[in-house]
């Protein structure tokens, strides 16, 4: 079974990883590479920040970090990231991901779509693609 598709895609809005409790950015490499197989040419970064044993640091540090993470990339290519951003996180990831867009106007607005890596290859094929941004 491949996971290709017949014809070239498009890339996707650059996608941001971040992995969960107990692992680190290495972790999200699974996902970055199916997202290079389904859409050549999407920029995916992982996060490499609280990882191992620094994943169980406060919920509200890691938040503040993972801003500060996401505005610093952004700042750093702002071309890159004109059209946003789709965040895509694992486990505790998720729920600091969650609030990473609750809690800020610039970092949240700029989210098209935030997803648990669970649902990354319904969300690559339907929701991406098509340009449908469901929460």
């Amino acid at each position: 079974m491949t996971l290709l598709p017949d014809s070239s895609p498009s890339p996707l809005r650059p996608i941001i990883l971040y992995h969960g409790m107990g692992s680190g950015a290495e972790e999200m490499r699974t996902i970055a590479h199916l997202v290079q197989q389904l859409y050549p040419g999407t920029h995916t970064t992982s996060l490499p920040i609280f990882e191992g044993l620094d994943s169980i640091r406060p919920l509200q540090e890691q938040i503040r970090m993972v801003i500060d993470a996401i505005r610093s990339r952004v700042t750093a290519s702002p071309e890159l990231y004109s059209d946003g951003y789709n965040l895509v996180c694992k486990s505790q990831g998720a729920a600091v991901c969650r609030m990473v867009t609750a809690v800020t106007s610039d970092v949240g607005s700029r989210v098209v779509a935030r997803y648990r890596v669970g649902q990354v290859i319904d969300v690559l094929e339907t929701r991406f693609v098509q340009g449908r941004v469901h929460g």
